[in-house]
């Protein structure tokens, strides 16, 4: 039996390892992965800046069943031996952030835990481009760049494909040397590196992706940095423990009874105001209101109206979803008071060459766009995000009608993870893992907002989704076995 997993960062090591752990019968695992430096990491953990954290607490990136386990690993002085020299001698505490590249080491080691003589791994280095259903023994087939054909009784798509957003000022501009338009690559480190100290430097963006950019800048002597975004919006910062206090409720708020939208709002803000001077970050709080989210969604008048209607007035639900890091909100607070770096709100009208500068025409949303504001740049970083399932594979699987859209922001699935078709049907030989589930954690589970789709969620859902697919596991690769009548969707 063979299983092949498309994409190799921390989910689908994660289900990989999983499926090492639980076979009962002989697999081979296949992983591919286009960018081998990527591998146990994805584009979030990766290594480099080595020294550069998360924003998550330590006790909020363990993986598995037992919470306890990276406490136990990130303690092992054998460990330790294996880290970056700049990190051997770091203390660590359960309610701050790690260096990120220490997730990657720690996806990792869990792979080496893996004691199954039932089970061999294969790495294969390529970019897998295309999915087919296959009429012979093997139900699928996927298509590598170079061609190549892999055949699989079951495939986990573990890829979001995160191509980057390129705003529309600089698609002619991508290949400019003062310009860089993914700063989460090897490339993007080095060139950020290369930028002069005294460089007048524009950060489109101001989510976590930018702030993060402001901060490595700040740390190597930067004094001249701008921050753009068409709101302004900044995530809120983690307190310096992070403690994310447990918050729960006895029944729905009564905000969702409201007759008006004004009745709606002002309840809604009351609502949050009250936890939040109780010391609650609005990522507690949406938390809690995610077990009411079935109620939610029939009060409010299905998933998208219901989500959305709960924003708060100066927030996005994207940046309510999750915190910047104490650190980082920190340095660039320190650095706005020094007059190092400013944050303008905002829209990129045009960016042209004039004279070894960029010239950024920007005009704020309401405001005369016959009268915008004029800035030079010397350098530029795109830090406006990432784009989910953007990338030939999924275009083709949607097009075949093999996959379907889900929410905009990901693909649908079934409850237990099953990829769905265009006609609503729960296949039993293609399931998903990873980010490409955006939109079934925000319109099926209540992660409302931009979940920066992370280790928590990931481990909300890899191991239940490879432990219904081992389940549905036929014994003869050519027959493929429907699930059990308790894991089909309901």
């Amino acid at each position: 039996m063979r299983v092949v997993i498309v994409g190799s960062g921390v989910a689908g090591s994660e289900a990989g390892t999983w499926l090492g752990h639980r076979a009962r019968q002989p697999l081979e695992i296949v992983e591919i992965e286009c960018e081998p430096m990527r591998r146990f990491g994805g584009w979030g953990f990766q290594s480099f800046p080595s020294t550069e954290k998360t924003n998550l607490a330590l006790r909020k990136m363990s993986l598995g069943r037992d919470p306890d386990e990276i406490f136990r690993w990130i303690d092992d002085p054998e460990q330790r031996e294996t880290w970056p020299k700049e990190l051997q001698e770091l203390s660590f505490h359960a309610d701050r952030p790690i260096p990120r590249v220490l997730i990657q080491l720690y996806v990792k080691w869990r792979r080496s835990q893996v004691r199954n003589d039932l089970v061999t791994y294969r790495r294969v280095t390529g970019e897998a481009m295309r999915v087919l259903l296959e009429s012979g023994p093997h139900p699928i087939s996927v298509t590598l760049d170079n061609q190549e054909r892999i055949l699989a009784d079951r495939l986990i798509m573990a890829s979001g494909s995160i191509a980057v957003k390129i705003p529309e000022s600089l698609k002619d501009l991508g290949h400019h040397e003062r310009i860089i338009i993914d700063p989460l690559t090897l490339e993007g480190h080095e060139r950020r590196k290369e930028i002069p100290a005294g460089a007048r430097v524009l950060i489109l963006g101001t989510g976590l992706t930018g702030e993060e950019q402001a901060n490595v800048l700040l740390s190597l002597g930067h004094t001249n940095l701008t921050i753009l975004s068409r709101n302004g919006f900044r995530h809120y910062a983690y307190g310096q423990d992070q403690k994310n206090a447990p918050l729960t409720f006895d029944e729905a708020p009564d905000f969702l009874h409201a007759e008006t939208p004004e009745e709606f709002n002002h309840k809604l803000s009351d609502f949050y105001s009250f936890f939040l001077e109780k010391g609650h970050s609005p990522e507690d709080i949406l938390a809690a209101l995610r077990p009411f989210w079935d109620d939610m969604r029939a009060e409010l008048g299905g998933c998208y109206k219901a989500a959305d209607r709960l924003r708060r007035f100066r927030r996005t639900l994207a940046v309510n979803s999750i915190g910047a890091s104490f650190e980082v909100a920190q340095n660039l607070k320190e650095a706005e008071a020094l007059g190092h770096l400013r944050t303008m709100c905002g829209v990129v009208e045009s960016i042209v060459e004039r004279e070894g500068a960029f010239e950024v025409r920007i005009h704020k949303d309401g405001e005369d766009e016959d009268a915008p504001m004029v800035a030079l740049f010397d350098h530029i970083i795109n830090a406006v995000g990432r784009n989910i399932i953007r990338h030939p594979i999924w275009e083709h699987l949607l097009a075949d009608g093999i996959a379907k859209k889900h929410a905009g922001i990901g693909i649908r699935v079934s409850q237990y993870g099953q990829m769905m078709d265009a006609q609503g049907a729960a296949s039993d030989t293609m399931w998903v893992v990873g980010m490409a589930r955006a939109g079934d954690h925000a319109l099926r589970h209540g992660y409302l907002g931009n979940t920066a789709f992370n280790v928590p969620q990931v481990r909300s859902h890899v191991y239940d989704t490879v432990d219904a697919m081992l389940e549905g596991l036929s014994k003869h690769p050519s027959e493929p076995t429907a699930l059990p009548e308790a894991h089909r969707p309901q």
